[in-house]
């Protein structure tokens, strides 16, 4: 890989800050253990080294799909790996032979891996989703406990944990998490008089993590915290994270406009003064949204820079001055000077949330890593 120096985009990752955040993260839940969520290519952080520097301060990996889960497989991360969500038929023996740990919510899985493990001579572990109102996936409440005395028939099949997920942990009234505990914690109790509770009972994400300790359980399941970001402003202070990624790309060309001329694509910014531009190498193929065309902000020679006319598939260009000149850095998230560009900010002005500019960060976006 090129030296940052010669790179046009790319996306610069701090391990170190990573794993402290992790062990703060540790030291506030204990005795709580940590599941690192690590779907979507860890946040965008780039799976296999996010895996490698947590593996020490965390019991278990969670990911989204199998997919997932055999890539961390291939990366030679051989911590326990839980898929979040049911899977699809033809993956499960894959699933099994790479020993993942497999979400179910319904009779036809277990039924699967229960003739799986006999056949194999083995025990295969399981978790069960409760669906206490999220609604898009789990046994709901009134049939859990029934559906965990009969998983306990089943040969070959140990249900290893309990989970389920808050729909409306990220607000600021805790109305309906508190009706979500409630019936969580009912199935807990009368799972708990039949002897059919689990090693591992794991609710919280990282929204309930930071102000609910009365989530935490066995584990919490933790996402977006580990990069740095905390979706809950009022907890801050006390739960300080470090930093992660910083996003950053050149001025390849720089010129300038007259007035009334305009730049870029259907000509939605026409000058109307003299001004110098600079065009840089990031556009919506990198995950830079087209949403920030006239209206978004990076940081060029110290300087916030606002972008003008549409954001394009590969360049986008920002209002400059004489100072500036080709091979400039630009950062688009991240410092410069005493200014910072935060993917929070970014998330405001497009309308969506940060996990959503950090997830589309490209492919075509080199990670580079520090340490």
């Amino acid at each position: 890989m090129l030296p940052t120096s010669e790179m046009e985009a790319f996306a610069e990752v701090n391990l170190s800050s990573i794993k402290a955040n992790a062990k703060a993260i540790k030291s506030y839940t204990h005795p709580a253990k940590i599941i690192a969520v690590l779907k979507a290519d860890a946040y965008g952080h780039g799976v296999g080294p996010v895996a490698r520097i947590l593996a020490d301060d965390v019991t278990m990996f969670a990911v989204a799909t199998a997919d997932e889960a055999f890539e961390l497989r291939q990366a030679e991360i051989h911590q326990p790996i839980l898929i979040l969500y049911n899977i699809l038929p033809h993956l499960i023996e894959k699933a099994v032979i790479q020993n993942i740990t497999l979400t179910v919510s319904e009779p036809e899985l277990p039924k699967a891996l229960s003739k799986i493990a006999q056949r194999k001579d083995q025990n295969i572990s399981i978790h069960v989703n409760i669906n206490t109102g999220m609604n898009r996936d789990g046994i709901r409440t009134s049939q859990a406990v029934n559906f965990l005395r009969w998983l306990n028939t089943l040969p070959g099949i140990i249900t290893e944990g309990i989970f389920t997920h808050f729909a409306t942990a990220d607000q600021a009234v805790d109305t309906e998490l508190d009706q979500q505990l409630h019936l969580f914690n009912s199935v807990i109790e009368k799972s708990g008089k039949l002897d059919l509770l689990p090693n591992i009972i794991h609710a919280a994400n990282s929204s309930a993590m930071l102000k609910r300790k009365d989530t935490h359980f066995d584990a919490v399941r933790i996402g977006l915290t580990l990069f740095g970001l905390n979706p809950l402003l009022e907890t801050q202070d006390f739960l300080p994270l470090q930093s992660v990624l910083e996003w950053k790309t050149r001025v390849i060309s720089t010129g300038k406009l007259g007035i009334g001329e305009g730049v870029s694509y259907g000509f939605t910014y026409k000058a109307d003064r003299p001004i110098h531009i600079a065009t840089a190498r990031i556009g919506y193929a990198d995950g830079y949204s087209r949403l920030l065309s006239n209206t978004g902000l990076a940081l060029i020679g110290g300087k916030f820079r606002r972008i003008i006319g549409q954001v394009c598939m590969d360049v986008s260009v920002f209002e400059a001055d004489s100072s500036v000149h080709i091979g400039d850095e630009v950062v688009l998230i991240g410092c410069q000077g005493n200014c910072r560009i935060d993917a929070e900010q970014i998330a405001k002005k497009v309308g969506t949330i940060t996990y959503e500019i950090l997830t589309g960060i490209s492919k075509r976006v080199p990670r580079v890593y520090r340490d």
